[in-house]
């Protein structure tokens, strides 16, 4: 992979982003700071923010107690989480537009306009943080500690997939504009919008990933687009590419079921 890094930070995320993809780290293999920091002749800052850029890309999962590690794809699975995580933050969303008060509007309101300036400054990593900081501020008003704690275990597992879309050209204005029309019903205590809005951006988010795989079918000599489709997981070992669309379609439409 060719690139000309411009700071330890873009060498740190070059590097790491290159042992993934060409296989040098394993899947599923741990990624310790101090060591990356050592072989990269870096500080352990570069490394760090490399791992959370990545992370946002889909490279890295981050498990809490864990640490990093690089991601291992299981598309098959990720279907089946997208559908579960869908159902549990809607039904949260409703039940946040009943409970919530004016102090946790202020808040959401504040969150939106922190995620336009990292939009507009395009600095995705913020941004992330901020729509996470949001979405979990609705969910926590759900008034129930078990959803809860289901919601974030799944958050865990499909965060590496999901994330990508806040990269695809225009996503970000269009999931701003969602933002405040969800702050909106969240205030007239109105369920059934907040749980529909809440559905058509975890809708959206896959439908955009998928449309990214798609686009990486038609690019398989790149060695990015390569590794998203047959990179470390198993889902497309060995499958014809036209067998690879089919299968993405049957995951665009089993989204379509919870309609």
């Amino acid at each position: 992979m060719d690139y000309m890094p411009v700071s330890k930070n873009d060498y740190a995320y070059h590097r790491l982003k290159e042992e993934i993809i060409t296989g040098y780290l394993a899947p599923g293999e741990k990624l310790t700071v101090n060591t990356l920091s050592e072989r990269y002749q870096v500080s352990t800052m570069p490394v760090r923010n490399a791992i959370q850029k990545l992370r946002s890309e889909g490279f890295v999962a981050i498990t809490p107690r864990c640490g990093a590690k690089v991601h291992v794809w299981d598309y098959d699975e990720f279907n089946s989480l997208m559908q579960l995580s869908t159902i549990l933050e809607m039904t949260a969303s409703k039940l946040a537009a009943f409970y919530i008060d004016e102090e946790s509007i202020a808040m959401l309101n504040s969150l939106c306009k922190k995620m336009e300036s990292a939009g507009m400054s395009r600095n995705y990593p913020q941004y992330e943080q901020y729509n996470h900081r949001f979405h979990f501020a609705i969910y926590e008003n759900c008034g129930n500690p078990y959803l809860m704690e289901q919601i974030s275990e799944m958050h865990e597992k499909t965060y590496p997939y999901t994330s990508i879309s806040f990269h695809i050209e225009g996503r970000l204005k269009i999931s701003m504009e969602q933002h405040k029309t969800w702050v909106k019903a969240l205030a007239d205590h109105d369920g059934e919008t907040c749980a529909e809005l809440c559905k058509t951006q975890r809708v959206q988010a896959y439908g955009n990933f998928l449309s990214y795989l798609e686009n990486c079918l038609e690019h398989l000599d790149n060695p990015e687009s390569n590794y998203y489709i047959y990179g470390f997981g198993s889902t497309f070992s060995g499958m014809p590419i036209e067998e690879i669309r089919k299968k993405l379609d049957s995951y665009h439409k089993s989204m379509e079921l919870l309609n």
